[in-house]
């Protein structure tokens, strides 16, 4: 954190210290003059990590213990900056460790909010900072939540349960079921993204899953490839693509298979895509199965094997 970081930071610990709201205004000033708070433009990930989180961890530390923490937090989440708004939802997972409670309303109002970065934050606050303490009372919500009718908070539990769900991905899969038709796609997107994570056996920021946990997933994408929604079946061919299935790559071929006589193009580009990223790992394998596919008399299963041909060429290429 860079000294002028360090400075608004010792500001705001001095504010909360004394108890003076004149004092926290003042340091929230100071943070607002920040160039990538005051333009409101993107948040970058750089920023929330080197400064957001920088920030709002001891802040968030020193406000859960003051019965003047609630109202403060209240302050940085209204606030019209985008980025003060992120600093809330950092601050709002450190109080949520031991005011579990007192935090829901406001946090159902960063996950509704109308910029994707302060959505990201406090789904990342509810995985990273609550979940490790407070592990089903995260899922309780998230199993409320995922009836929601604001896309926004039913994304939210897409992104809240990845530490969760390696531990426990049947309970986590279970959510994402009641999602995986969900109207919106930027929800569906994200019970992919999901449910890639939750099927490994160790993850580098997740840590250790269990180890039959791709195995569970390919029980559940096998099952789920039996339903023709389009949606549905774009998920499960992108799940599929990714590192979790490296060893069960034929399990994963014969799913896969199931999907490309889908007459959607979105859902067939899913199932290429998915065959070019399984040839990472196995690319003999899956090079002979694009090569059969594509001399298919099936259309559709040989338009695939085709485009997956050239797709995986362009991966030998580069």
């Amino acid at each position: 954190m860079g000294n002028i970081a360090k400075s608004i930071l010792s500001n705001f610990v001095t504010a909360i210290d004394s108890g003076s709201p004149e004092s926290f205004e003042s340091a929230l000033r100071g943070f607002k003059k920040l160039g990538e708070v005051k333009s409101n433009a993107k948040v970058e990930i750089g920023f929330v990590v080197k400064t957001i989180k920088m920030i709002g961890i001891p802040v968030g530390e020193k406000l859960a213990v003051k019965n003047f923490g609630l109202s403060w937090l209240k302050t940085l989440a209204a606030d019209e900056k985008a980025a003060t708004r992120c600093v809330a939802c950092v601050v709002l997972g450190e109080m949520g460790k031991t005011n579990f409670d007192s935090i829901i309303t406001l946090a159902h109002k960063l996950a509704a909010d109308d910029r994707e970065e302060v959505r990201e934050c406090i789904a990342n606050a509810f995985d990273d900072q609550i979940s490790p303490t407070q592990p089903e009372a995260v899922y309780q919500l998230m199993s409320q939540w995922v009836a929601d009718s604001s896309p926004n908070v039913r994304r939210c539990v897409t992104n809240s349960l990845m530490r969760y769900g390696i531990k426990q991905p049947r309970k986590v899969i279970a959510l994402m079921n009641q999602l995986r038709h969900d109207d919106s796609d930027y929800v569906r997107k994200n019970v992919r993204f999901c449910l890639q994570q939750i099927a490994k056996t160790q993850h580098p920021i997740l840590g250790k899953g269990n180890d039959d946990n791709p195995d569970v997933m390919l029980e559940t994408l096998r099952e789920w490839a039996k339903d023709t929604h389009k949606g549905n079946q774009w998920i499960v061919a992108g799940a599929l693509g990714n590192v979790w299935a490296k060893n069960r790559t034929k399990e994963a071929i014969q799913i896969l298979e199931t999907l490309a006589t889908d007459d959607d193009k979105t859902v067939r580009g899913a199932v290429a895509l998915a065959l070019r990223d399984l040839a990472k790992y196995d690319p003999e394998a899956v090079s002979a199965v694009a090569e059969r596919w594509a001399q298919d008399e099936r259309l559709t299963v040989k338009q695939i094997g085709s485009l997956a041909l050239k797709k995986i060429n362009g991966i030998r290429n580069t």
